[in-house]
This record gives structure tokens, C-alpha cells and sequence, in this order.
């Protein structure tokens, strides 16, 4: 498991009897120089990651990124586990998790055993553009995803992400709306798809009337909730013809069976009823004439949904065997596993991936809405965040929770921090509580000190509902959450369909008292009328005080 470091994560290295595993300095005590040095550069360009065992530190890496190759300055091992297998799987995962092409070792002097090694693995000596040692990185990967009805749209803004970076598959798994969008996947036809999702609605998948379809209350929702229940009773199943319709429409046999085009091999899971069992199913294993309905049973949520008729056999859905099918590819000799999990209700098979096979998940931090009922605006609201956490996860943007623009962006992350530090010792009512907030103490607190303020910019901008699809500058979101808190804006969002416990969430924070907002708010306004219990309230919670001094912080900088 990799993690990226900042210099401050370089301190752990002083608990490890560490060496230079590579002799790129021919001298441990120059490296770990070098180390430092180019940590504190804060350079985009310039990685620092350390990777681990479980929880244990195994060994320490740094290099810049240049032309689409990791160009390796430094490997620090910590542990007597740490080998050459170990070191080939480390650069594996550094380039995968950026989609880099190649990985470059400098040249070792005369040390011919490193030399003989690197070759043995697969390393090859070159003099352009810079002599010494590269490897080329292969990739044989597979997309996963999951099953989740309606948020499945979150998966097509991550295909979108996907294309634009250049990723190729040749292999996918899917369950439920996982195979329904897997096999838009292995036709290409991203446009019809994102189409098909921005024109949804529940009446497309499910023959069931909502109402007032344009009325997104929390009082229709559970109107909708209620229909969808009594239909299900009353049927053994909501009738799913609707959704049969539109696979047959979506789905071109001819392109997904042509035999001059590159095969992508495409599985999907089904629940064989009444006994429950997982029944697997290839593209190249199903009659043409039977792939609408397959796809269909894989989809078929009962009892919600009735169940799948095939050959006088029924299905239904494939998340109660195995929603997040991953091992299906590992089987089929996938060598990296590009995960998208929607967290839609069914079974979790436990699956260990091998140390050696790179996988990464993408998934939302935010809801994505109600599993069985359909809405376009949501749809493409998940979409988008689908997209940007695809850019996220593979390093085109920064953020936790938000999107936030890449260049520069250590530099200026700490360069507010350093802003509000000053801020915090310049106010006379609270600059004992400023000496307090120092570098030591954000490590305490699990806070990486280099990203201080982007910590309290996203935890801020999360808890004020800062709209996170789209892409912010880290000044423009520090504006927006200056803006929307001068609005007070309590109203929901009214475009789009919420979920039951998205409205009980907002509820919450709108009304109870001790949700994160109220608190917030609270402590914004104790700091314009008695400033002198700040610093009592610090001790009990640190997190909403800092957020509200920062909020004061931003204002005063805008000004």
C-alpha cells in the first residue's frame, strides 16, 4: 500500500534503522540528505511516497515525474522484508497510480551485481533520454463495478475520466447496474450512455407511477417509496418490462459479438434462484439472442423487482452473491483492477488481493442518492462526481473531499497555512490559543501540517454544503465558503432527488443542535461576542473552533 509523504512524515524515518537500499548516493547518510532536501522543495513534479505492509513501513521512495516516467532519486528501506521482488512491486504501484509509462534507475557506477539484477528483472540499459536503467511498465487491467441501481450513473462519469487519461481494459466484471454499464462499456458507446442516464427516470426502469415526478419533496420520496413497496407486494416484483425495453435498445448484438474488433472479455454475475447461488456469465458464453436477458436477471432487484425467467430457470440480482465481483478477473489473470464502487446494497465477497496485483478503488465520499428510484438531475450530479474522484484518484486533481486544482498546489497549501498561523498570533484575544496551534500539535491531531488549511478549507466547505462538482482553485473555494455561509441558505437542494437519510442528514444538520453546522455557526458568532471562552472551548473541541476562526480568517483575506 502506498501513501504519498510530505516532509513532515519524513520524522518517522528516526524510528526505523533505515538504510540506502540502492546506491544511488552511494552513502545512507546522503541519501536520507537528499531526501529531505527534495521533500521540502514541495515541487509538483516531485513524489515522496511510503509503502507498507499492512501497517508496518517497509521502505521509502522518492523521484520526480517527467515525460510520463518516474524518475527514481532515492529507495530507503526500513525492513529486512524489503527485497528486489519487493522493490519491483513498490515502482509497479507508483507508476499505476499515476498511468505512467516507465520507470528510471540512474546509472549504479560499478556496481555489477545491481546491474545483472535490475537486467534479470527486466530492466533495460539505455543512454536516451539520460543513460542508465529503464523499465517498461505493462499493463493488462480490469474494470470492476458494482452493483447500486441508480447511482450506477457515477460509474459513467468515471468511464469518462477514464478515456480521457488514456486508460485501456481488457477485461470487465459487473453486477446489477455494474453490467448494464460494463456492457456500454465493452461497445464504446459512451455518448448513448451518458445520454440514456441524463434522461432516467423510475418509470424507464420500473412500470410504476411516482406522482409528481417534478415535485422532489421529502413527503413525494416517501410517497414513491411507498408505491414501489406496494407494487412489489402486490406482484412478487415490480414489473421490470420497462427496463428489458431500453437494454434491448441500448444494446447492439452486432458490437459486442463483432469478431473484427478487439475482444474485450466481459463477465457479469447472476443469483441462480430459489437456492441462491452466484452463476457467473461471459459475453463470449451467451447466445446473442439471450444477452437483453441476462442482463436483466443480473439487474433484477427482488423482491423489489420480479425476478429473471431464462430458459424455465429465474434470476436475480447479482449483489446478493457478490456486488463488487473483483475475484472474477483475478482468476482471469488481471494484473491491475480499477475498482468503481457505488456502495449499493448487496454481498461483499472476502477477496485478497494479491500483494503483487495493483488495485484501486474510486469511489464517492458523498451519497449518491436512493438505490431504486431514478432521477436525471441526480444522474448527473453523480456523474460528475464520478468523474472528478476518477481525476482524483489518479493525482490530475488534489483533494479529499473536493476537486481542487493541481498546480502549485503544495506551495500554496502551505503557504495559507502559514497565513492563518499568523492570523492566529496576531489577535490579542486569542493568541495563546495561536502558540498552541504548532506544527507539533497537528501531527498529534493526525493532521499532516504542509495541508493544514486545505484540511480546515474541505471539512469547512463539507460541512457548509459547498457544491463539490466542480473543480475549484484553493482561493476560489476559500471564496465559496465565504459566500455561502453569508447566505445562510438552509433550503435543499430542490433539483434533484435526495435519498431518505440525505433528508434526514440535512435535517439534522439544519436543526439539531449539536449537528457540525449549528456548532459551527455557534462558535462563529461566540467569537464576535466573547471571544475570552474560545480558548476553554478549544480544549473540549478544537476542530469547530479552528473552522470558525478560519472562516473569520478567510473573511479578513477577502476583504
Amino acid at each position: 500500500m502506498l501513501k504519498e509523504w510530505l516532509p513532515s512524515d519524513l520524522y518517522k524515518l528516526s524510528r526505523y534503522q533505515t538504510k540506502e537500499w540502492l546506491p544511488f548516493q552511494n552513502s545512507h547518510k546522503k541519501a536520507l540528505k537528499a531526501l529531505y532536501k527534495n521533500s521540502l522543495s514541495l515541487r509538483d513534479d516531485y513524489l515522496v511516497v511510503g509503502w507498507y505492509k499492512g501497517n508496518q513501513l517497509l521502505a521509502v521512495c522518492d523521484g520526480e515525474i517527467k515525460d510520463n516516467i518516474f524518475c527514481v532519486t532515492n529507495i530507503v528501506s526500513t525492513s529486512y522484508l524489503f527485497g528486489f521482488s519487493e522493490c519491483m512491486m513498490l515502482l509497479d504501484e507508483i507508476a499505476k497510480s499515476r498511468l505512467l509509462s516507465e520507470v528510471y534507475l540512474p546509472d549504479f557506477s560499478d556496481v555489477s551485481l545491481v546491474k545483472n539484477k535490475l537486467l534479470d528483472l527486466g530492466f533495460v540499459r539505455k543512454n536516451h533520454p539520460k543513460p542508465g536503467y529503464y523499465y517498461h511498465v505493462n499493463y493488462h487491467t480490469g474494470i470492476v463495478l458494482g452493483g447500486g441501481g441508480a447511482r450506477g450513473s457515477y460509474q459513467i462519469g468515471a468511464w469518462r475520466a477514464l478515456k480521457e487519461l488514456g486508460v485501456t481494459y481488457s477485461m470487465i466484471s459487473g453486477t446489477s447496474v455494474g453490467a448494464l454499464n460494463g456492457a456500454f462499456m465493452v461497445q464504446g458507446n459512451l455518448h448513448d450512455a451518458e445520454d440514456m442516464w441524463r434522461d432516467i427516470a423510475t418509470n424507464k426502469i420500473l412500470n410504476l407511477s411516482l406522482g409528481d415526478k417534478e415535485n422532489k419533496t421529502r413527503e413525494n420520496l416517501i410517497q414513491g417509496v411507498k408505491n414501489l413497496t406496494l407494487s412489489a407486494l402486490k406482484e412478487n416484483g415490480a414489473d421490470s418490462t420497462p427496463l428489458y425495453h431500453m437494454i434491448e435498445m441500448m444494446i447492439d448484438e452486432d458490437r459486442m459479438f463483432d469478431p473484427d474488433k478487439k475482444p474485450i472479455d466481459f463477465y457479469f454475475v447472476t443469483t441462480h434462484a430459489p437456492k441462491m447461488e452466484e452463476t457467473v456469465k461471459s459475453l463470449k458464453d451467451v447466445p446473442k439472442d439471450e444477452l437483453s436477458k441476462w442482463l436483466l436477471a443480473t439487474s433484477s432487484f427482488y423482491p423489489a423487482m420480479r425476478a429473471c425467467e431464462i430458459n424455465g430457470q429465474y434470476y436475480v440480482d447479482g449483489g446478493y452473491r457478490n456486488n463488487i465481483p473483483k475475484d472474477i478477473l483475478l482468476n482471469h489473470g488481471a494484473k491491475e483492477l480499477i475498482v468503481i464502487d457505488v456502495k449499493g446494497p448487496g454481498v461483499i465477497k472476502p477477496v485478497k488481493t494479491p500483494r503483487d496485483i495493483c488495485e484501486i478503488t474510486i469511489s464517492s465520499k458523498w451519497g449518491l442518492g436512493t438505490v431504486l428510484l431514478f432521477d436525471k438531475e441526480r444522474a448527473i450530479w453523480n456523474m460528475q462526481l464520478g468523474y472528478l474522484d476518477t481525476m482524483r484518484t489518479f493525482h490530475r486533481y488534489e483533494g479529499n473531499w473536493y476537486a481542487l486544482e493541481p498546480n502549485n498546489y503544495k506551495k500554496e497549501a502551505v503557504k495559507l497555512t502559514k497565513h492563518f498561523l499568523m492570523y492566529l498570533k496576531s489577535q490579542e484575544a486569542i493568541k495563546q490559543l495561536g502558540k498552541k496551534v504548532t506544527p507539533r500539535w497537528m501531527v498529534q491531531h493526525h493532521v499532516q501540517p504542509e495541508l493544514f488549511s486545505i484540511y480546515l478549507l474541505e471539512e469547512t466547505a463539507r460541512i457548509l454544503s459547498v457544491d463539490p462538482s466542480r473543480v475549484y482553485a484553493i482561493d476560489e473555494l476559500s471564496d465559496e465558503i465565504v459566500t455561502v455561509f453569508n447566505e445562510k441558505n438552509d433550503d435543499v437542494n430542490d433539483q434533484m432527488l435526495l435519498s431518505l437519510s440525505e433528508w434526514l442528514a440535512d435535517y439534522v444538520k439544519q436543526t439539531v443542535p449539536l449537528s457540525e453546522k449549528t456548532v459551527l455557526t455557534y462558535n462563529y458568532h461566540l467569537i464576535e461576542t466573547k471571544v475570552e471562552i474560545i480558548g476553554r472551548l478549544f480544549d473540549i473541541s478544537w476542530k469547530p473552533v479552528l473552522q470558525a476562526l478560519f472562516i473569520h480568517f478567510l473573511k479578513e483575506r477577502k476583504i
